[in-house]
């Protein structure tokens, strides 16, 4: 049978019954149609976070697993900062990190490396010890205003690098204080605020540890050297080691001069002291160290002041003696004259020596030379005493080689040995002397025992100046290279194991 929503059934009429009608379709209710309900706006907020969160979290889980490939901290510092720039579509990301406490911060991580101005770089490391500094997490612009003072150098660094904000947090152990386990900081210029701050919280300690795991499985240089010794030490490099190790000693072995090395200093041969003639205050100063001078030529002034006072003084003492001898000659007291006389000539002795003093004001140079000492410049006027040093003058034309041999070398240096030296004033000059005299006594120059030794030097065109420095190489007798090279940290272990 059909069904009967679909077709229509007739009945026949029989005999003595009416005809029928046909049957009606069944009613079927109309279902009213439901509005559709919005969705609640809070519903939409908790998704977007849970799909960021999760977005984060990834983001995170996906870092961390791209620092197990790395095996230098300069490539996993370059890697957290590319996925960070990335994932923060952040304008720059930089990472700084401290090798070991006491250390500055280095650069080991830049999605931007070649966009600094020249002196970025110490801006850049002094942002990152304040922020270090500060706490785990910093923001600028700083939204409280009484603690943007702490930001000094993030803003010199945003003034150059010319960026609006910056969010960066401390990399560092959770439990951890500063001076012990802050060892970088993680730099986000320009990027969201709200995001970059979850990441960086999520991020850093995980960043930390793997930082640290690089660090220290990490060799050091010395087992990086023996590392590489035992690397080249393999098959056929074995053979070409000992080889060298072979050459190596027999150059050793080789008969080497000794050459000690040591200051000079240019000293003159002779030296001439300038004295006060006598008492009485200075006038006048005509050279200061340094001038040169001729035979007689004028270096100071004594005032004759006191002097004349005093000669004056001696005139007139001498003339009363004489006139007094006169007057006992009148009346023949011949002892008392005899006394007078005496009187009268000790009066005129010292009035010729007055008079001598008075006609030497002058003091002049009695060789020619240098003055290589005795600036009085500022000391006119001031008394001086009779002996008392005014200037130490140095003929030029013969000077002396003082060379400071250290108390080290000083057995393997005597007289006769060729001395090899230059001056700094003339270092493409150089001249070549032989040792007159050793010094007998140390001296001590610069904390150090210093022996000195002379070298006479002929300079008959002037060209040198007592006081000039330079470096001379005594040429020594002869040792195996071996000797030359290593017998000071021989001795020097030997002393410090007491053997």
């Amino acid at each position: 049978m059909d069904n009967a929503n679909t077709h229509e059934f007739y009945a026949f009429p029989l005999a003595g019954f009416p005809p029928t009608l046909p049957a009606a379709a069944p009613v079927v209710p109309e279902v009213p149609e439901v509005p559709e309900v919005p969705e609640v706006p809070e519903v939409q907020n908790s998704n977007a976070s849970a799909e960021h969160s999760a977005r984060l979290l990834a983001a995170a889980v996906a870092l961390h697993s791209s620092l197990d490939t790395a095996y230098t901290v300069a490539d996993a510092g370059q890697r957290i900062a590319s996925a960070t720039g990335d994932f923060l579509s952040a304008r720059r990301v930089v990472l700084l990190w401290r090798d070991h406490a006491g250390r500055s911060l280095r650069k080991i991580g830049d999605s931007a490396p070649n966009s600094d101005p020249p002196d970025a770089l110490s801006a850049l490391i002094a942002a990152g010890e304040e922020i270090v500094a500060r706490g785990s997490l910093t923001r600028w612009p700083h939204g409280n205003t009484s603690e943007r003072h702490a930001l000094l150098c993030v803003a010199q660094l945003a003034e150059q690098l010319a960026f609006k904000e910056l969010v960066a947090i401390r990399l560092n152990h959770a439990s951890g204080n500063i001076g012990e386990n802050a060892l970088g900081a993680l730099l986000v210029l320009e990027a969201s605020a709200s995001c970059s701050e979850r990441f960086l919280r999520v991020v850093a300690e995980p960043v930390h540890s793997a930082l640290s795991r690089i660090a220290d499985s990490q060799p050091s240089r010395i087992e990086f050297a023996i590392r590489a010794l035992s690397k080249f030490a393999q098959g056929r490099s074995r053979a070409l080691l000992l080889l060298g190790l072979m050459l190596a000693c027999m150059v050793l072995m080789l008969p080497m001069r000794y050459r000690v090395s040591a200051p000079l200093e240019l000293q003159p041969q002779t030296r001439r002291f300038i004295a006060v003639p006598f008492d009485g205050p200075l006038q006048s100063v005509y050279v200061r160290p340094g001038d040169l001078v001729e035979v007689g030529g004028l270096l100071a002034k004594i005032n004759p002041r006191e002097i004349e006072f005093e000669l004056a003084g001696s005139l007139a003492e001498w003339n009363r003696s004489e006139q007094e001898r006169k007057t006992l000659m009148a009346k023949h007291d011949f002892a008392g004259s005899k006394l007078a006389e005496l009187e009268a000539e000790r009066l005129r002795l010292k009035t010729e020596l007055l008079q001598h003093q008075r006609d030497h004001l002058e003091v002049c140079s009695p060789i020619a030379g240098m003055v290589v000492s005795g600036d009085l410049s500022q000391s006119e006027g001031r008394p001086m005493t009779r002996g008392e040093t005014l200037f130490e003058i140095a003929p030029l034309g013969n000077l002396l080689v003082e060379i400071a041999i250290p108390e080290l070398d000083i057995a393997e240096v005597r007289t006769g040995m060729t001395v090899n030296y230059f001056l700094h004033s003339f270092p493409s000059r150089k001249m070549q002397g032989e040792i007159q005299r050793i010094q007998p006594r140390a001296v001590l120059r610069e904390q150090e025992n210093v022996f000195m030794a002379e070298v006479a030097l002929q300079d008959p065109d002037g060209l040198y100046r007592p006081g000039m420095q330079g470096r001379a190489s005594i040429v020594g007798d002869r040792h195996t290279l071996a000797w030359n090279l290593f017998h000071h940290a021989y001795f020097s272990a030997r002393q410090w194991i007491g053997w």
